[in-house]
């Protein structure tokens, strides 16, 4: 079911949305008040806050995504133990518009944990490349988010730098005019 990334349309718009929850992670600010991996995610955007908001994926033109997130607790991901730990819901369908094919819409909210644990099961083998899907006509797209930084090792027993500590994984699903 792995496949090369398309590189126009939707991959695309994972690479904008992947930089941008990945600069999430990085970012450190926070920490030291106790807020670890998911509790950093801020997908929209607010002025008075000092992370830079607005998931590029909200609200893009043409399509409607979800993004959620699976982990491990911070331990080493392994197919069994990954579990949801954040979900960013579908972004609006505006007046004049709808999804490609209305019924796909209630069915691609939350991909089947099958497609996160073949993602995982993947990484091991060829170092973390993305990992394509399309069941049933929607695309899905699993990327890993990577320790990048020492002093998150601490924590993440059992990791290094740079091994897969999540689990990001997109949804796209084209809209059209009515």
């Amino acid at each position: 079911m792995a496949a090369a990334p398309d590189p126009t349309g939707e991959s695309k718009l994972v690479d904008s949305m992947h930089a941008y929850y990945v600069k999430q992670f990085d970012n450190l600010v926070g920490v030291k008040d106790g807020k670890f991996g998911t509790a950093r995610i801020e997908s929209s955007q607010i002025a008075a806050h000092s992370r830079d908001g607005g998931d590029p994926g909200y609200d893009p033109q043409g399509f409607q995504t979800t993004v959620q997130i699976y982990g491990a607790h911070g331990k080493p991901l392994k197919p069994a133990d990954v579990s949801l730990r954040y979900r960013r819901l579908p972004g609006p369908v505006h007046v004049g518009e709808r999804v490609v094919d209305p019924s796909m819409l209630a069915m691609s909210i939350v991909p089947d944990i099958d497609l996160v644990k073949n993602a995982v099961t993947q990484w091991a083998q060829d170092g973390g490349k993305p990992y394509v899907a399309s069941p049933g006509g929607v695309y899905w797209e699993a990327r890993p988010i990577r320790l990048s930084k020492t002093e998150c090792l601490k924590c993440h027993q059992g990791l290094k730098m740079g091994d897969p500590v999540a689990v990001m994984v997109y949804r796209v699903l084209p809209k059209v005019k009515k």
